[in-house]
């Protein structure tokens, strides 16, 4: 999970650097998001490298590329209603636990990290609302 340069460049540009960490913070978001898989009746696993990206990356909105307006947000516990579900049943087919590091800031999707590591988008599915846990961020109003 090591970023590239033109990647820390553009991180640092929005707020991380080499060794940040929100250890307390990343906690209290983790166990919020444990809590509302529980409440859609879904068991998630924190996997070692999501709870890695949250730690680092946690509370910042992330721009994809030098050029382009979109963003991932770094929040853990925005989703969309019943996302834990489609969640576990994409952990399923992978045959690797899943566990959300944040948002796409364009659609909502969610950003998943498995245990090898590895980054997926989870689209929502047609007519399911967004962010029923915590209150969506807009830019720029941290």
């Amino acid at each position: 999970m090591t970023a590239g340069p033109t990647q820390q460049r553009l991180a640092r540009q929005d707020g991380w650097y080499e060794g940040r960490g929100i250890d307390a913070e990343a906690e209290h978001l983790i166990d919020i998001r444990l809590r509302n898989a529980r409440e859609q009746g879904v068991v998630l696993a924190a996997t070692d490298p999501a709870v890695r990206v949250i730690r680092s990356y946690g509370g910042l909105r992330l721009k994809r590329s030098a050029q382009s307006e979109g963003a991932w947000g770094m929040e853990p516990t925005v989703g969309y209603r019943n996302h834990a579900l489609d969640i576990k049943e994409l952990a399923e087919g992978l045959g690797a636990e899943l566990f959300p590091v944040g948002y796409e800031y364009s659609d909502f999707g969610v950003i998943l990290v498995d245990e090898r590591g590895r980054f997926f988008l989870l689209q929502r599915r047609q007519g399911k609302n967004c962010c029923p846990g915590r209150q969506k961020r807009e830019p720029g109003s941290d």
